[in-house]
């Protein structure tokens, strides 16, 4: 259904928790709540939205990379993966202003997992699954199946190193991947 949905935390003097909806997008995949605004992620127009809580009202839409996956609050941002080209974009709370895409490159450090020799022929990210922010180093973990390791000398074809990458929101860079080998997380808490 094209809306939201929110529900009280406690429930009233009937025992019921009161219930109201608002609209919102058809096929959203990814939803943070920060400071009243929900801000929402959906595969047919590959957008964001922000959408006011008390109201419904849209304040801004981004259009970001294909089929977004994770999603967290990042400081002043909105982090958004995309499940498709691997990258994960920057989007201001205050304007939904987009920042450059962020994915895992050559320079990547992929700690663990089998694709660890090949890091020098990374050349981009597989689908996002999850994200969390670190406050405290402004860093973002992505919950991914890891650095697209490319065309390499060994012709290697199953690539996915699944495993938690790190961000750098200040610098927007991708500087390390820690792969699990196999498997692929697609949910994870962060406590700092």
């Amino acid at each position: 259904a094209p809306e939201l949905r929110i529900i009280a935390m406690k429930p009233g003097k009937d025992g019921k928790r009161a219930q109201r909806t608002i609209p919102g997008p058809v096929q959203a995949r990814a939803i943070v709540v920060d400071g009243g605004v929900a801000y929402v992620g959906e595969h047919v127009d590959d957008t964001l939205r922000a959408i006011d809580l008390k109201d419904g009202a849209v304040e801004w839409t981004a259009l970001i990379g294909p089929n977004p996956g994770g999603i967290a609050s990042a400081g002043d941002a909105i982090a958004v993966g995309s499940l498709v080209d691997g990258e994960v974009q920057f989007v201001k709370k205050k304007d939904g202003a987009v920042s450059k895409a962020v994915a895992p490159r050559p320079d990547v450090k992929i700690l663990g997992g089998h694709t660890e020799p090949y890091e020098k022929f990374v050349m981009g990210g597989k689908g996002v699954r999850a994200l969390a922010y670190d406050a405290a180093s402004k860093s973002v973990f992505v919950a991914s199946a890891g650095p697209n390791t490319g065309p390499n000398p060994d012709h290697m074809g199953v690539q996915g190193t699944g495993g938690v990458g790190v961000i750098d929101v200040k610098a927007l860079t991708y500087p390390r991947h820690l792969g699990f080998n196999y498997g692929v997380l697609n949910a994870f808490a962060y406590d700092a």
